[in-house]
């Protein structure tokens, strides 16, 4: 049985072989229909539908094309085992319907799904499907074939994602290395096309909608990079999407929002100048993960360890917090101007910064010995008048 019939540009079915010469069907073979992965622009919308590719031994000037179905059809799927199925067919043309010439002379003939024929395919039916064209050779003769009837496929629509980084498909990962393993792949037939997204509050984002190829790793460096964040690989297409998503919660260095983008951990880390007015603490932000397991103040090459107070604070997301430095000894805070702060949460950096009210901090001090000896002289002498 055909899957074509009698159809403007296509010839009523007959035995192509047994044809006049002037007939004589060229040699070609069609692949099943299938998202076509190659890089050539000439394929660009066979990548985000289905399509029936084609190659011809023959160089045509003109073609005219049409795909037939046929479909194998249950009343209710479900009681497919008791119950026989129909078969209907379809007759298929299409204007997105393209050819070109390869170097080696051969026709490559694509034939796009529309929304309608998708619907159909992916819906589980069994299908068959027959290539018809009738074209016009470089010698200006017509000619006119039917492909041989396929072998039967039945198309599956994707359903479920499979993502993992570095090995590992939780929703919320910690990782703490230079680099990270992105693998993606799902069910359904044909193998959809995947991409690959990121979400990174604090850094550049890994991905932007790329294309992969299923179960091909994509390997990134992140050293020294904050790339904490939603990542996630889907599949869209007309009918349906589907997601996988991951959120990754990376090691980095603590650091000033300035910095975020460097590629290697610093060293040292200038905050400028630090006010303490009026409480005697002053704090700056930081981007990184984790927390410190280590913070220690030191000045002129002194370490202080008494006298005051070093804080980090909650966070929110993750990785954006604040730190304070607090002097409960206000004595320490006038004495000294120059400071260096060493963090470590595993990526050890110092954050240097000067005191910048410090003078009036001393200031505000002696004013306030001062009017302290002036009261206790006048209680002195209130008490020897008595």
């Amino acid at each position: 049985m055909s899957a074509l019939e009698e159809d403007g540009n296509v010839i009523r079915e007959t035995n192509p072989w047994t044809a006049p010469e002037l007939f004589k069907a060229p040699d070609f073979i069609c692949g099943s229909a299938d998202y076509d992965r190659s890089q050539t622009p000439r394929y660009e919308m066979c990548r985000h539908s289905l399509c029936v590719v084609c190659v011809s031994n023959v160089t045509y000037q003109q073609i005219n094309a049409t795909l037939g179905f046929l479909f194998k059809i249950y009343d209710n799927p479900i009681e497919h085992e008791y119950r026989s199925p129909y078969t209907i067919s379809v007759g298929y043309s299409s204007n997105k319907t393209t050819f070109y010439l390869t170097e080696d002379h051969k026709t490559v003939i694509t034939f796009p799904f529309d929304n309608d024929l998708m619907r159909i395919v992916q819906f589980e039916h069994s299908t068959q499907y027959q290539f018809s064209m009738s074209a016009i050779d470089n010698e200006g003769k017509l000619r006119e074939t039917f492909s041989p009837l396929s072998e039967p496929i039945k198309y599956k629509s994707t359903t479920e994602i499979y993502f993992t980084i570095n090995g590992k498909n939780d929703s919320f990962i910690e990782e703490s290395g230079d680099a990270m393993v992105f693998l993606c792949t799902s069910n359904g037939y044909p193998p959809p096309l995947l991409y690959l997204d990121s979400h990174v509050k604090y850094s550049s984002n890994l991905f932007d909608d790329n294309l992969i190829y299923p179960d091909t790793p994509v390997n990134i460096t992140i050293r020294g990079l904050l790339v904490t964040g939603y990542y996630l690989c889907y599949h869209l297409d007309e009918l349906n999407y589907v997601e996988k998503k991951i959120f990754v919660l990376s090691h980095s260095q603590l650091r000033l929002m300035s910095n975020i983008y460097e590629q290697k951990d610093l060293e040292f880390q200038s905050l400028g100048y630090l006010d303490f007015w009026p409480h005697y603490v002053a704090y700056f932000s930081v981007i990184g993960y984790p927390a410190p397991y280590s913070m220690q103040l030191w000045s002129n090459g002194d370490n202080i360890t008494e006298g005051v107070e070093l804080i980090y604070g909650d966070t929110s997301d993750y990785v954006n917090s604040n730190i304070y430095v607090k002097f409960t000894d206000h004595a320490l805070l006038v004495q000294q101007k120059n400071y260096s702060l060493t963090v470590n949460n595993g990526h050890p950096t110092s954050f240097t910064f000067v005191c910048g009210d410090c003078n009036f901090l001393a200031n505000s001090c002696t004013i306030k010995s001062n009017a302290m000896s002036l009261n206790v002289f006048l209680l002195v002498v209130r008490l020897l008048s008595q």
